[in-house]
């Protein structure tokens, strides 16, 4: 057996108690959190453990399973209101609307999340990065009223490119869903070619904690313009 072989059995052997880290860490970035193919639930510590995360932008894994012992595992605080996106193998992908990671799937409990008031969802939100701006309001039905505008520019000189966002839809636990979820979906980039309707705009927007994620299907504006994002409330 090969040196390196063997070298890589031995921090494997360090970690028993964790699982293969998953192959991609896509869909647990703030952006992409919203992209995973759900249900989305609400996480907690599993009788008996004390799960803790591997942070979504740590930059500890490469691809080897002997860099599981360089990663940080940050512990989750156990009153902090944790939803579960992705799956990924043996791990699950939690946000608490700011901070999201990796957690190994035994470490957690599922459960199905709570539908949010409809006095949260209300009001204007404003994404963390880059330009876009996100208006709800409630029908007496009770369903959602969403419009957004969203730009974006190649140059401080060039001019901008535009989006909007437009649909009512009733909120599902945390999840509102503008249009086809299908279009929405992990693979919605190849969706316009096998579901004619995802050439329209379609969007899903999660309300986690006091931070609403928002994915679009990449129609619904100018080039290069999308609302994926984090928001926060603006501010008064």
């Amino acid at each position: 057996m090969k040196a390196a072989s063997l070298i890589l059995l031995a921090l494997a052997a360090q970690q028993p108690n964790l699982p293969a880290r998953p192959t991609s860490l896509e869909y647990c970035y703030e952006s992409q959190f919203a992209l995973a193919q759900g249900p989305y639930q609400r996480a907690r510590p599993a009788p008996g453990a004390a799960p803790a995360r591997i942070d979504a932008e740590d930059s500890c894994y490469r691809g080897d399973p002997g860099d599981l012992a360089k990663c940080k595992r940050i512990p989750l605080e156990p009153t902090t209101a944790w939803t579960s996106g992705a799956r990924l193998g043996d791990w699950i992908c939690v946000s608490d609307g700011a901070r999201s990671g990796w957690v190994p799937a035994s470490e957690l409990l599922l459960e199905p999340a709570r539908a949010r008031p409809i006095a949260d969802w209300i009001g204007t939100w404003e994404r963390d990065r880059g330009a876009g701006t996100v208006k709800i309001r409630a029908t007496d039905d009770r369903q959602l009223v969403v419009s957004g505008e969203a730009t974006w520019q190649s140059g401080p000189d060039a001019t901008p490119h535009l989006g909007d966002l437009d649909g009512t839809a009733r909120p599902s636990g945390v999840e509102l869903v503008l249009g086809d979820p299908r279009c929405v979906a992990p693979d919605r980039g190849e969706k316009t070619d096998t579901i004619p309707v995802c050439i329209e705009c379609h969007a899903r927007l999660l309300l986690v904690g006091t931070a609403l994620i928002i994915t679009d299907n990449r129609m619904c504006g100018g080039m290069n313009v999308n609302f994926d994002g984090l928001y926060h409330r603006a501010k008064r």
